[in-house]
């Protein structure tokens, strides 16, 4: 079947990506929070990783919040380690889960996508061949940015949450660091999915064609992604804060 797919020059290839594919996939740690079906609810593909999420106005936040699965009061609104009475991760537990996946998910990951992103360079369009790897270089770049963001979301708990418990001046420079790096690195994430989302043909994701819904995106997904780009920009360094008494809040009222 991998001849008939790839031909019988590039089979043994085919193969070779997908055995990264798997290690990588496989290599990812347990216990990732948000990272099966939560994660639409929580909207992490269009929500801005930022160190103080509520320094975002709140008429800024509405196009991810408007299908976010959290109440008014909810603290996942605001932390991305929390949701109702529990923080899913210790600091600790958080920065060896994203350890993990740097230095056991992505370099099989990166092997694979630049091994296809160099057969593609080999195969002109129309050749033998050229579909499936078009395929898989594509679903392998969005296996990245669905693993770079969990990452990064783990990344957000480790500084931020690191920042908050810190007791000492040097402790919290470093944790504002780690801060500033996780911003940068799910900022250029955001830009390499929006250029995905730009440039592919492959179905790569579910799309609700008749509209955003609380479990998949709609056609607008580009546009919910600059949003996230634009406000991680403008709050890249604002001091870590999540407001540790926001679940007591009562909701605006009007008579």
């Amino acid at each position: 079947m991998r001849r008939g797919w790839a031909g019988s020059e590039n089979a043994r290839t085919l193969v070779e990506l997908w055995l990264l594919a798997d290690e990588s996939v496989r290599s990812f740690p347990s216990g990732v929070p948000l990272g099966t079906f939560a994660f639409p609810w929580f909207r992490l593909s269009v929500r801005p990783f930022v160190p103080d999420i509520e320094a975002i106005p709140e008429q800024d936040r509405a196009y991810y919040e408007r299908f976010l699965l959290a109440t008014f009061n909810n603290p996942a609104r605001v932390d991305l380690n929390n949701d109702m009475l529990w923080n899913f991760l210790s600091v600790e537990e958080a920065t060896e889960k994203k350890h993990v996946i740097d230095t056991r998910v992505f370099p099989p990951l990166d092997r694979g996508i630049a091994s296809s992103r160099e057969i593609l360079r080999r195969i002109a369009p129309g050749q033998e061949g050229r579909p499936v790897f078009v395929d898989l270089h594509d679903r392998l770049r969005a296996w990245r940015s669905f693993a770079m963001t969990l990452r990064n979301m783990l990344a957000w708990t480790s500084a931020v949450h690191g920042y908050i418990l810190s007791g000492t001046t040097q402790e919290k420079e470093r944790c504002r660091s780690l801060c500033r790096e996780m911003v940068a690195s799910e900022t250029e994430n955001a830009r390499s999915l929006l250029a995905l989302w730009h440039q592919s043909e492959v179905e790569f994701m579910p799309v609700a064609l008749s509209g955003e819904t609380l479990h998949s995106y709609g056609t607008n997904f580009g546009e919910l992604l600059e949003n996230k780009i634009r406000l991680m920009e403008l709050h890249a360094d604002d001091e870590p804060s999540i407001d540790p008494d926001f679940m007591w809040r009562m909701p605006h009222m009007s008579y």
